[in-house]
């Protein structure tokens, strides 16, 4: 079983490119910088097409984790070959449970 996978970050933010206004009057702006965002981690079997999906607030190792945990749930049984980035999320506790799971899972970049 090969999957490729990788992580997206969706965010609103707030911002002005251009505005009309009367020439010699310059209006006043208020814009709520509030940022909104959603991290998604997706991983697609390169043979079925079939894609896996989990929706994050942060790509963080917590979360990296738990997607492997998904995979690793949808997957039970088989052998994985995960082909992925070397994003900073990859390392540190995620590290420590592809250890755990070297028979089940491997991982690449």
């Amino acid at each position: 079983m090969v999957l490729v996978s990788d992580e997206c970050r969706i965010q609103k933010e707030s911002g002005i490119t251009s505005i009309w206004y009367q020439r010699g009057k310059y209006p006043e702006i208020k814009v709520e910088q509030v940022k909104q965002a959603l991290s998604f981690y997706g991983a697609l079997d390169v043979k079925t097409g079939r894609e896996t999906v989990l929706d994050a607030s942060r790509q963080t190792s917590f979360y990296t984790v738990r997607f492997l945990r998904k995979l690793e749930a949808k997957y039970r049984g088989k052998n994985v070959l995960l082909i992925w980035d070397g994003a900073p999320s990859h390392r540190g506790e995620v590290r420590k449970y592809l250890k755990e799971k070297k028979q089940e899972m491997e991982v690449t970049n």
